[in-house]
């Protein structure tokens, strides 16, 4: 009868794959924080647009 033990080989490709997992994870978060700097960078040049468009509204006063 074989061991049930799982051979050497697996204990080494299961620690590699989850340090790809960590890996991957962490490029998750970074992803999602490139997302949340993007909306935030929308949102700010929305402001600015509407800013502009309200002084181009306003009356030129000398």
């Amino acid at each position: 009868m074989g061991s049930s033990a799982p051979p050497p080989e697996y204990d080494d490709g299961m620690a590699a794959a989850r340090a790809r997992l960590a890996a991957l994870a962490r490029a998750r978060e970074e992803v999602a924080g490139w997302r949340d700097d993007d909306r935030a960078a929308q949102r700010r040049a929305r402001l600015f647009d509407d800013l502009v468009e309200e002084f181009g509204r306003q009356q030129e006063t000398t």
